[in-house]
């Protein structure tokens, strides 16, 4: 995400005109080319990071190993998950998941309308 924002930049800084040599007729802000693959990048980089922030969300932030604590295979098998719980874990994590990668598609669309 940083390098897509550096790249927006730049590409930002060096398409400016002055108003001197302003001709008539407005040009692009960029080579549509390049300022499409800059979108894209950047889309790249939020999909990645939707990614891994939604595979957090399912591991546990202090897993307990049953090899190192006697206890938690008992403790665990005390209490499965009911099947009807999982399925809705499971639910939950994909509604996560198509969340955070559809907030990725709005700004990609503005930065390809920007482009022209």
């Amino acid at each position: 995400m940083r390098l897509a924002g550096t790249l927006a930049l730049l590409l930002c800084l060096t398409s400016t005109s002055y108003a001197a040599d302003t001709p008539a007729t407005p040009k692009p802000l960029a080579e549509p080319s390049i300022c499409k693959a800059v979108c894209v990048s950047a889309r790249k980089d939020c999909r990645s990071e939707a990614q891994s922030d939604t595979e957090n969300d399912s591991s546990p932030l202090l897993s307990m190993k049953q090899d190192r604590n006697p206890y938690a295979k008992t403790a665990q098998d005390m209490n499965p998950p009911a099947q009807q719980q999982r399925l809705s874990e499971a639910e939950a994590f994909r509604a996560r998941r198509a969340e955070r990668l559809q907030a990725c598609e709005t700004p990609y669309r503005s930065c390809t309308r920007a482009c022209g």
